[in-house]
């Protein structure tokens, strides 16, 4: 799903593609700055939601302890913390 505005793409949330059993994660981008905080990132993941939602899909928000905004616009669609777990990555010098 995306938002346009002036026809370019504002925001975007889609199904990322990693689906277990009925659930699936959502990636949300809003990809100017000047563009956040104006709703956008919410209106687009709850259309997103819904329709995933009528496919029989349930959606799981994930995001790093960080990221303030992404936390709440899970937050303003309802979403509830659960838990929290470690990430692992590899630097490359």
């Amino acid at each position: 799903m995306a938002l346009r505005k002036n026809g370019e793409i504002v925001s975007q949330c889609v199904n990322n593609g990693f689906i277990h059993e009925n659930q699936y994660f959502i990636d949300l981008y809003t990809f100017n700055n000047c563009e956040r905080n104006k709703g956008y990132g919410t209106l687009i993941s709850y259309y997103l939601i819904i329709d995933q939602l009528k496919k029989g899909y349930l959606p799981i928000w994930e995001t790093t302890v960080d990221n303030m905004p992404s936390q709440k616009v899970a937050d303003k669609l309802g979403f509830e913390k659960v838990e929290e777990y470690p990430v692992y990555s590899i630097n490359i010098v």
